[in-house]
């Protein structure tokens, strides 16, 4: 029987905005942007994914993914296979008639940040301008009937105000809102981890706690995207939260592919494993070397982090 993996699919490599907490490994102020492959490319690529695994879903991503122009090509081409698709994106780019178009192609999910209830916030931490278009398209994919997951970065920059983020889920009829614990293992995260790395467990703590009364009344969901170290009272005391640990490790079931077939065990992952195009996916994940050193650290916590 086929092992059954989700994937995460970086089709596009350049970005319009400047987020200081990027994971992209080639947004460290050094490394050179990767080529990105051709559509034609990466449906090969997704081609030999459902020959050789069973997909359960699958996220588009980036850079920004909607920079991609023939974008809708492939998701038509996922929606025939019958797998969910959720787009990781920014919202900038996206009007009211995409949203529809991409919607009717088969996206199931749209992801977008929202960093703070106020613009001010937000943009400094985007770099340019762009909170009010992500509120706007989060308004085109509620009008349109498509289901919509608000991202939420928390950085010491911005941990106060999730809250506020909290708010403008209900206000849009949003339940459902991803909480990412900043990470910095790669790319402008790494080189801004000193000022954006929260170092307060006890204010991430009493922050989710407010978080989740809010969430409790307004029916809300929070998911933790990143790995967060609590005790068993505390995790008890957050019952509209749920929980995520560390995907990497011998027996992970996640991984990242982009355009040429190229396998990472993480987004937050520079370390290329292997390629499909050349191998089993199931062979790469048990052979590469880093996979097992991985395995020394705590599921807890973020392993790629702790590999560097």
């Amino acid at each position: 029987m086929k092992k059954r993996y989700t994937v995460w699919f970086e089709l596009e490599l350049s970005c319009n905005l400047s987020c200081v907490f990027c994971y992209n490994h080639w947004h460290d102020g050094f490394t050179p942007r990767p080529r990105a492959a051709s559509t034609d490319r990466a449906l090969e690529v997704l081609e030999e994914l459902f020959r050789k695994t069973t997909v359960d879903s699958i996220a588009l991503s980036g850079g920004e993914i909607t920079l991609v122009m023939d974008l809708e090509r492939i998701v038509k081409f996922l929606g025939q296979k019958s797998v969910p698709v959720v787009l990781t994106t920014n919202g900038t780019l996206l009007d009211r008639k995409r949203v529809k178009t991409l919607k009717e192609s088969g996206i199931s999910t749209f992801q977008i940040p929202i960093l703070a209830g106020n613009k001010t916030i937000h943009d400094n931490l985007t770099g340019v301008p762009s909170w009010e278009k992500a509120i706007r398209s989060l308004v085109y994919i509620k009008d349109e009937g498509g289901q919509a997951a608000i991202v939420f970065v928390a950085t010491r920059a911005n941990l106060q105000y999730f809250i506020e983020v909290l708010e403008v889920a209900a206000l849009l009829g949003i339940d459902r809102v991803i909480f990412n614990k900043f990470v910095g293992a790669a790319g402008a995260g790494l080189i801004n981890r000193g000022r954006l790395h929260i170092d307060d467990v006890d204010e991430l703590v009493h922050v989710l706690k407010d978080a989740n009364d809010f969430a409790r009344m307004h029916s809300l969901k929070i998911e933790l995207g990143t790995p967060i170290t609590l005790s068993p009272t505390e995790v008890n005391q957050l019952d509209c939260v749920s929980w995520h640990k560390c995907p990497v490790g011998l027996d992970q079931s996640r991984f990242v592919l982009d355009g040429f077939g190229n396998l990472r065990a993480c987004p937050q992952s520079k370390h290329i494993l292997g390629n499909i195009m050349d191998q089993h996916p199931d062979d790469i994940l048990h052979s590469a070397p880093e996979i097992a050193l991985f395995q020394d650290h705590p599921a807890t916590e973020c392993r790629c982090l702790a590999m560097g």
